[in-house]
């Protein structure tokens, strides 16, 4: 296995840094590795070398060691007790930031305790060994504290549980009420929900990282199966409803019947955080329905019966982003690409996109029109379209809405139906042509997983890490990546119109006043929706935020447990060791 080297160009090593090989260092935990262990990992840049420490790494409930392949350094957890000692095994003095650990003897002693306080501080140990009579060895390093997020099957049972449980009083616990509880920096569902959980549940556990959910290895282990993953435990993040579910809703355990907020300027006409054309009145989270099996003649039946099988009786993914599309997205070689990769292939496509639509899916529409016409793929296009139509003021979601076929055709809005269909709208026959107006203007039943208000359902939160992960690495380690700031429209999608529309004079006689333009937001000099991120009340820009948590970042709280995919094979690029 060749080393896999970061990136010359990236390693700027920052003040106080000094030269020592990427290794895990947390506490409250029992299985001690030497340096030696990393070999495997390879160099990790000209000013990583080895160092005669032995580090306390994670251990899950499997005895699976947690290591981290961070090249930034020495890596500790905050407000975890750290143990470390020489590997040698000799006593020694040790000192932290210059005084005593604060949870040990400073004195000569084999290990060393300390807790470490400040997520993306740093902090100077030095251990000074007597090695023969008169003779000492002195050892020096940096220790970078940050958060680590960890794939949610490593974490021990306790440690999962406090996670979850941080996140459960996120979504009861309302922004003004939590910051009695927690602080003025706490916010809750109802804050993220708008926005579109940053710090929150570290506010109610100190100790807790935002975690993820490495969906690659579900794909491998299930296939089109993936509820049967652990994710989808009834005390994990809850179960995908079973098909004969009238609600739709997460069916048991500590999510059942989770409830939306309310009281969002941009929710729906029944005061709930959903998008505003969804007209769902129903308070909790839905979801998608999808049976375990499914052969064409059930699908059949279901048709006729006008349930769901995920997506308008269709599955238009049938496995979650596997191996095949994380390895495409991360041969893509620059920044505009990775983001909106034209083919649909990468972040805001098939590698998390399918996750959203399977967890959602939509239902409550009745799917023989797409037989009739012809539309036998993609039909998760259809919500895309019906969206498009919406935002230009071509439909109004409710059972009486009327609009001619001549003046949405015009508009352009259904050409996208001549590409998924044999049949085009405005040649459809009168009663065909009633049936599909009847079903853009019904919409049926979305979960909030396909919707903008996906945050609400709480799988949202462990899937996009997992994209971080993939884009660190190539930060780190893909040759050639350039990393300019670009946009770059999706064409492919019925969801990327590319126009931009202004609502101030619709009414039945007017539409939207529409343009050719990039939505607000993606810019690189266009500013979050979040004040304070750097620790004042300032917005922060996109092209600030991303220079601001890049891996090698010193000050970023936080890094990831692997940034290497061991599902897709010792071969794949995404393995550990290669790049």
């Amino acid at each position: 296995m060749r080393p896999m080297d970061v990136k010359q160009r990236e390693i700027t090593p920052q003040p106080g840094v000094r030269a020592h090989r990427a290794c895990a260092f947390f506490g409250a935990v029992s299985l001690l590795l030497s340096l030696s262990t990393w070999s495997e990992i390879g160099s990790l840049g000209p000013f990583i070398e080895a160092a005669p420490v032995a580090l306390v790494a994670y251990r899950s409930d499997l005895g699976e060691a947690g290591a981290v392949d961070h090249p930034v350094g020495v890596v500790a957890e905050p407000h975890r007790p750290t143990t470390l000692r020489l590997s040698s095994g000799d006593a020694a003095a040790w000192l932290v930031d210059g005084g005593a650990p604060n949870r040990g003897a400073s004195g000569d002693d084999a290990a060393c305790e300390h807790v470490f306080a400040v997520p993306g501080a740093t902090a100077t140990v030095v251990a000074t060994a007597r090695k023969i009579v008169r003779k000492t060895a002195t050892y020096e390093f940096t220790v970078f504290v940050k958060y680590v997020r960890r794939e949610l099957r490593a974490l021990t049972s306790k440690d999962r549980a406090a996670f979850l449980e941080s996140m459960h009083v996120v979504w009861a616990l309302e922004t003004s009420a939590g910051k009695k509880s927690y602080g003025d920096d706490y916010r809750g569902l109802d804050y993220f929900a708008e926005k579109h959980l940053r710090g929150s549940a570290a506010l109610v556990n100190a100790e807790t990282a935002l975690h993820y959910w490495d969906y690659v290895e579900d794909d491998a282990r299930h296939g089109g199966a993936f509820r049967r993953s652990e994710i989808f435990d009834d005390d994990w993040f809850g179960a995908l409803p079973p098909s004969n579910s009238s609600a739709k809703a997460i069916p048991r355990g500590p999510w059942a019947y989770a409830r939306l907020p309310t009281g969002s300027r941009y929710g729906n006409a029944h005061g709930l955080a959903r998008a505003p054309w969804n007209v769902d009145g129903a308070p909790f989270v839905r979801r998608s329905a999808a049976r375990r099996v499914a052969s064409p003649a059930e699908l059949a039946r279901t048709s006729r019966r006008g349930r769901s099988d995920r997506v308008l009786d269709s599955r238009p993914f049938p496995t979650l982003p596997g191996c095949a599309e994380f390895e495409a997205c991360y041969a893509e070689t620059t920044f505009a690409a990775t983001m909106e990769c034209t083919h649909r292939r990468c972040m805001n496509g098939l590698t998390h996109g399918s996750v959203h639509v399977n967890v959602g899916g939509h239902w409550g529409v009745d799917a023989t029109i797409f037989d009739e016409l012809g539309w036998t793929t993609h039909r998760e296009q259809f919500l895309l379209i019906a969206k498009g139509l919406w935002r230009k003021g071509l439909v109004t979601f409710r059972p009486d809405a009327r609009y001619s076929r001549e003046r949405l055709n015009e508009s352009g809005a259904l050409d996208y139906v001549a590409t998924l269909a044999n049949v085009s709208a405005l040649n459809a026959t009168d009663e065909l042509w009633a049936r599909l107006h009847a079903a853009f203007c019904a919409i049926g039943t979305v979960g909030e997983m396909y919707t903008s208000a996906s945050p609400t359902d709480p799988t949202f939160w462990v899937v996009h890490p997992n994209l971080e992960r993939l884009l660190m690495r190539k930060r780190l380690y893909l040759d050639g990546f350039d990393e300019t700031w670009g946009y770059a429209r999706n064409a492919r999608t019925a969801s990327d119109t590319g126009l931009v529309c202004d609502w101030s004079a619709v009414d039945r006689e007017h539409d939207a006043d529409c343009a050719p333009a990039v939505c607000p937001g993606h810019g690189a000099d266009d500013a979050l929706p979040f004040r304070g991120l750097f620790g004042d009340n300032a917005t922060v820009s996109n092209a600030a935020f991303y220079a601001a948590t890049h891996p090698l970042d010193a000050a970023l709280p936080y890094a990831y447990d692997a940034l290497h995919w061991a599902a897709c094979g010792a071969a794949s690029p995404l393995a550990l060791g290669n790049g």
